[in-house]
């Protein structure tokens, strides 16, 4: 997105351009808690990309935050697409669900339909932090300072992807600006 936004920029941006990305799936399904048969301890679990599975994760949303399923239900965000290997992103709402309720099955033995589902497709996404990542945005931070002072950035493509990464660096820029002014 920054890229885009600062397209004319050609030099400045140049670095973020280098950063690769993936499209990615997040499939919710509710189930009562009656159909998944074992313990759920913690609060889900992450697929090895060699494993053959179409889910690369699967967050038990309900553990984490009580509040998003009524009592009784288990809310399960699973997450389709890997680098190099996102097809599945552009498939049928049912391909994609058919494709996760058969790992759940495998996985955690669960063989209900959900009475809940939602699929939100994210294309091209999700940065990818490949070999070089940290020099790019360190690039691409002194170019932003040289060429076109007082813009600063934060999000998932810079200095980490998860929600408590992006809020410190929103933080952070906040921060800078307010000593600017």
């Amino acid at each position: 997105m920054t890229a885009k936004l600062l397209n004319e920029y050609h030099q400045t941006i140049a670095p973020l351009k280098e950063i690769p990305s993936t499209s990615v799936a997040t499939v919710a399904m509710a189930f009562p808690l009656s159909s998944i048969k074992g313990e759920l301890g913690g609060t889900g679990f992450v697929v090895t990309k060699k494993s053959g599975y179409s889910i690369t994760a699967c967050t038990w949303t309900h553990k984490k935050w009580k509040h998003s399923a009524p009592d009784g239900y288990a809310l399960l965000r699973c997450y389709v697409g890997r680098f190099g290997d996102d097809e599945i992103v552009s498939e049928s709402d049912e391909v994609i669900l058919s494709a996760v309720r058969k790992d759940l099955k495998k996985i955690m033995n669960i063989d209900e339909h959900p009475e809940y589902q939602s699929i939100k497709r994210w294309n091209k996404a999700m940065p990818q932090y490949i070999v070089g990542h940290q020099q790019r945005i360190e690039k691409f931070q002194s170019n932003l300072a040289n060429n076109l002072p007082g813009i600063h950035v934060a999000g998932a493509a810079y200095e980490g992807l998860g929600l408590p990464d992006c809020i410190d660096q929103g933080e952070a820029v906040v921060k800078k600006v307010l000593e600017m002014i």
